[in-house]
C-alpha cells in the first residue's frame, strides 16, 4: 500500500530568524506599551540605540547586525522590562551550524593491514637492516698501528690559529646574542560598563560572551587580534601598550582590529 505523504518544508535560517524576530519584536512592544514605557526610557537603561530598539519591535532583521548581536540586543531590552531577557533571547537563532566531521584515515580500506601485509612488511625491514649492516661492514677501514714518529708529531703540533674577522658578540653564558626579540600583538580591554564582546586571535576564536563592568583582561596574538563589542562606550582598549581608550558611543556596535608594531626591537 502506498501512502501520500507530504514533503517536508525546509525554511531558509534567515527566514526563521526573520519570523522569530518579528515575533519577539511583537512582544516586547506590547509589553513595553503596558508598562507606559517610551522607546527613550528603555534606551536610556539599556544603552542601545532608538534605531536599533525600534528594528528589533518592527522585526527589520536587515537594519541590524550579526545574530549574536541581536541576541545580547534582545536580552538587554527585556531585561529593562522586567522580564527573564536570558530565556526570550534564547529563542532568537543566531545560525551557529556545527561543522562536518571529517572521517579519518584510520577509517580508510587502504589503512586496514591484514596479518600477510604485516608479514611482507617484517621480511622488507629484516632484508633492508642486513643489507645496510653489510655495507657498514665492508665500508669500514682497518686501523693501522701509528709509528712512533707520527705519535709524536701529534703530541707536538700546535692548535690551529683562530679565522680572522671581528668577534661575534656573546652573553655572559656564552651564547651570542640575537639583534631581534619575537613580537606579538597584545591588547588591553577594561570594561566601564556591562558589553557583550568577541575576541579573534590569528583567525581563531578565544572568547565570546557578556563581560560585566569592572573586568580587565589582556588579549594576545602572534599577527592580528580582532575585537568586537556591542557597546562600545564601555569598553576601553590600549593597544600594544597605548593608552586606554573607549572603543566608541555607548549603546553602539563596533569593531576593531590590531596587528604587531612594525617598528624593531633591540636586545640590550
Amino acid at each position: 500500500m502506498i501512502w501520500n505523504r507530504k514533503p517536508k518544508t525546509i525554511r531558509h535560517p534567515e527566514q526563521e530568524r526573520s519570523e522569530k524576530l518579528l515575533e519577539l519584536g511583537n512582544y516586547l512592544r506590547q509589553t513595553r506599551q503596558a508598562q507606559s514605557l517610551s522607546l527613550e526610557d528603555v534606551a536610556a537603561k539599556t544603552r542601545i540605540q532608538m534605531r536599533l530598539l525600534q528594528a528589533i519591535e518592527n522585526g527589520r532583521l536587515e537594519q541590524l547586525p550579526e545574530p549574536v548581536y541581536i541576541q545580547g540586543f534582545i536580552r538587554r531590552f527585556a531585561d529593562a522590562l522586567g522580564l527573564d531577557g536570558t530565556a526570550i533571547a534564547g529563542g532568537f537563532p543566531t545560525g551557529a551550524t556545527p561543522r562536518p566531521v571529517q572521517a579519518s584515515w584510520r577509517d580508510l580500506p587502504a589503512a586496514q593491514l591484514q596479518p600477510v601485509h604485516l608479514y611482507l612488511i617484517y621480511i622488507g625491514v629484516i632484508i633492508l637492516a642486513v643489507k645496510g649492516l653489510s655495507v657498514r661492514l665492508n665500508s669500514t677501514p682497518e686501523a693501522t698501528p701509528k709509528t712512533e714518529n707520527q705519535a709524536q708529531a701529534t703530541i707536538v703540533a700546535t692548535p690551529p690559529s683562530p679565522p680572522s674577522g671581528p668577534p661575534v658578540p656573546t652573553t655572559s653564558s656564552g651564547a651570542t646574542t640575537s639583534s631581534a626579540v619575537p613580537r606579538q600583538v597584545q591588547v588591553k580591554t577594561i570594561i566601564t560598563g556591562e558589553s557583550w564582546m568577541s575576541v579573534v586571535a590569528d583567525d581563531k576564536t578565544v572568547f565570546e560572551g557578556i563581560l560585566p563592568a569592572g573586568t580587565q583582561k589582556v588579549w594576545q596574538a602572534k599577527q592580528r587580534l580582532l575585537i568586537r563589542t556591542g557597546n562600545a562606550g564601555g569598553v576601553m582598549i590600549a593597544a600594544n601598550g597605548e593608552t586606554a581608550k573607549p572603543m566608541g558611543a555607548l549603546g553602539m556596535v563596533a569593531e576593531s582590529s590590531f596587528g604587531v608594531p612594525t617598528s624593531p626591537a633591540i636586545s640590550p
